[in-house]
């Protein structure tokens, strides 16, 4: 009986361990992505939810007019799901495309709105 008691015991032991495992795996999983910023249209300020993975080296929030020019750039630090604030500082009324860059390849682009 003592000894399957230690069985059992083993048993639940390594279940919690194989189940900790899977959930550092899960995290180190996350997936690149990037959300609809929020409010939009926005006046003052606006957020951009953004998932960046553990194995990402470098990620930046690039913000562009529609002619394609570049106006800002927001490194990113944080890795899995952030919020990066953005503030309407800058910019003019109008339409704007954000794309968010993990090692130099584009994850995503969308379109913000900016109504004063």
């Amino acid at each position: 009986t003592k000894e399957v008691a230690l069985l059992k015991g083993e048993t639940k032991s390594e279940a919690k361990t194989r189940t900790d495992a899977t959930a550092i795996n899960t995290l180190d999983e996350a997936v690149l992505s990037l959300a609809q910023n929020n409010p939009n249209p926005f006046s003052e300020s606006t957020s951009i939810e953004v998932c960046v993975p553990q194995s990402v080296r470098t990620a930046s929030l690039f913000i562009y007019d529609m002619s394609g020019k570049q106006l800002k750039r927001i490194d990113i630090t944080e890795r899995g799901v952030s919020r990066v604030p953005v503030t309407a500082e800058g910019l003019t009324e109008g339409m704007y495309l954000y794309s968010l860059v993990a090692d130099g390849k584009v994850a995503g682009t969308k379109k913000m709105i900016l109504a004063k």
